[in-house]
């Protein structure tokens, strides 16, 4: 309001004073996150990953790796990123680079072998310039997963992290009873898993 010439000297900035928050922030101040909701679609709600984010440590130990997330990017101001899980359930700081240094399969590819451990199964997001990644990848030998987005491929990422963390025991052993789910959430979720009561979710779902 300060630098418009025409409207400072009206009065207007002491009519947005006057609004109710969020209306002042947003309109006054043009800080239009004020306010700002969560979709009644959003899965995981807002307040849960800044909680999240804020129980974040680091590791000396980090444990061995049990997945990877690869995002490719292949030039402008996109970046590549990989999001690397350890034992424990406990997320490693992201890595990225600039999409000119993965601008193709081979490139991508190498940047992948470089970080990868323990025969993590790394998910990739394979449509469109991610193809190229995966093709590459797929040659190296490494356990990929392309991403594509829909409920099947979820299911099937499930699945495959379910196999490579030899939980399978544990998730066939799910019901309504909560103290069958402890195992499968121990394993799934990590040791947090009682603060969040993550067993006592799964079992009522189970009815």
């Amino acid at each position: 309001m300060r630098d418009n010439l025409f409207l400072s000297a009206t009065g207007y900035e002491d009519a947005l004073s006057a609004l109710p928050e969020p209306l002042r922030s947003q309109m006054r101040d043009g800080s239009f996150t004020a306010g700002r909701a969560d979709a009644v679609w959003q899965t995981i709600p807002t307040a849960w990953i800044k909680a999240a984010q804020a129980r974040w440590k680091p590791r000396e130990s980090k444990g061995d790796m049990t997945g990877m997330g690869f995002d490719p990017a292949r030039g402008g101001q996109d970046k590549s990123t990989l999001a690397r899980a350890h034992t424990g359930n406990w997320i490693d700081e992201l890595l990225q680079v600039p999409g000119v240094v993965t601008d193709d399969g081979p490139k991508a590819a190498a940047w992948v072998v470089q970080h990868v451990r323990n025969g993590a199964p790394v998910a990739v997001d394979s449509i469109g310039i991610g193809s190229s990644a995966l093709d590459f990848c797929v040659q190296l030998g490494l356990n990929m997963h392309p991403v594509v987005g829909s409920e099947a491929a979820n299911y099937e990422l499930l699945a495959r992290y379910i196999e490579h963390n030899n939980l399978a025991g544990a998730f066939r052993a799910i019901s309504a009873d909560l103290e069958t789910c402890r195992a499968f959430a121990d394993g799934y979720n990590g040791p947090g898993y009682r603060k969040f009561d993550y067993h006592s979710k799964i079992a009522a779902r189970m009815k």
